[in-house]
């Protein structure tokens, strides 16, 4: 079903764009971390019109009549081919809009089972101290260092 679904996606989005009518403009992020209290970043394709090239948090557009949970269950489902547990509302005063929400989730799965989907180029599970590795999403990476530190 996971690849009739993704085939589904690449053909709809190849031919309608990213956007759909049923996308509002709310956005959810997903912080999803591991067992070993790392955190799923994924690298943005260079064909992306909003930060190509740098790393940022699963999510995406919510659609209309979708809790903000849900959108953000569904966003790291397509984007990174993991299921979430435990979503909880994660309250960031510094975020750049009202439009965004954030999520804290939970996967107990192997850290080899994600699988990008085109909107990415790679993806990486990462600790605090290697955050400056990596060319984040400025907004992101703020949310992350607060993040580790609390």
């Amino acid at each position: 079903m996971d690849v009739i679904f993704h085939t589904w996606r690449e053909f709809m989005t190849e031919k309608i764009g990213d956007k759909t009518d049923r996308d509002t403009e709310q956005v959810s992020q997903v912080i999803v971390s591991n067992k070993d209290k790392k955190i799923l970043l994924l690298k943005r394709s260079d064909d992306q019109s909003w930060q190509p090239n740098k790393w940022a948090l699963p999510g995406g557009h919510v659609e209309e009549d979708e809790p903000y949970s849900v959108a953000g269950a569904r966003e790291t489902k397509e984007e990174a081919g993991i299921d979430v547990t435990n979503l909880q509302s994660y309250n960031f005063p510094e975020k750049e809009k009202e439009t965004l929400h954030y999520f804290k989730a939970d996967f107990e799965g192997d850290n080899e089972e994600v699988e990008i989907n085109f909107e990415h180029s790679d993806y990486v599970w990462v600790s605090e101290d290697e955050l400056d590795n990596y060319e984040i999403v400025a907004s992101v990476k703020k949310l992350l260092k607060k993040i580790f530190t609390s």
